[in-house]
Formats: structure tokens, C-alpha cells, sequence
């Protein structure tokens, strides 16, 4: 119970430092000129998303874990990783080769996107498979 309590009192508090990056970055787009705006807008979009994943763990229910979630998780993580290495292997050869050529917005976009579709798929599939070996 101690935990989930200071659980609870981590994620307050990295909302209310999202908030607070947030509105620097808002009063620093207003005092902004036009060439330094960026900064700004990256100060802002980053303290929204802190606030966002403070306030998902501060405002979330906690169920009991059991040992199977644990499990089935841990394996979609390593099975959600393992595919990220494949991918980012693929897309490194058909660069290498001029098969493709990506940026590299475009290749850690793919591999972001890969990862995290990955890692929802396999976590997805394990809970309807059972258990795993």
C-alpha cells in the first residue's frame, strides 16, 4: 500500500511538472521572435505529453498483478523488441543498399510505430493464448 501511495505521489508530482513546462513553453511562444519559435513549441508539446503520463498514472486504477500478467507481458516486451531489431536490421540493409532510401525521421518513425504495435499485438496474442512456455 506504501507503494502505490508513493506511486501516486511520483506521478502527481510529473504532472505537475508537465504543467509547468507546458505553460514555459507557452510564455516563451509569446515572447518568442519568429525564428526561435520551435524551442517553444517543443517546450510545450513535451510538458503536455509529461502531464498526460502523469495524470494516466495518478488517475489510473491499480489492479493486483498476478504472476501470469507479469509473464505474458515480459514475453510480449521481448517479442516486441526482437521485432524492432529485425526491423531496424531490414531497414538498415535496404538503405545500405539504395533499396530505400530513408531519413531519419522516416526510419525512427517506423521503428517508434513497429515497437509499439509490436508490443500491443503480442501482448494480445499471449492473453488469448494461455500461457507460454
Amino acid at each position: 500500500m506504501a507503494d502505490n501511495k508513493k506511486s501516486i505521489m511520483i506521478s502527481m508530482a510529473f504532472l505537475a511538472l508537465g504543467l509547468a513546462v507546458a505553460v514555459l513553453g507557452i510564455a516563451a511562444w509569446v515572447l518568442a521572435g519568429e525564428g526561435s519559435q520551435q524551442w517553444a513549441i517543443s517546450g510545450v508539446i513535451a510538458g503536455l505529453i509529461m502531464a498526460l503520463a502523469g495524470a494516466a498514472g495518478a488517475f489510473r486504477k491499480r489492479p493486483v498483478s498476478d504472476e501470469r500478467t507479469a509473464k505474458l507481458s515480459a514475453y510480449a516486451a521481448s517479442w516486441s523488441w526482437f521485432s524492432g531489431v529485425v526491423v531496424t536490421s531490414a531497414l538498415f540493409l535496404l538503405n545500405y543498399y539504395g533499396v530505400v532510401k530513408a531519413d531519419t525521421t522516416q526510419a525512427l518513425g517506423l521503428v517508434l510505430l513497429t515497437l509499439l504495435a509490436t508490443l500491443v499485438a503480442f501482448n494480445a496474442y499471449f492473453r488469448t493464448r494461455g500461457d507460454v512456455a
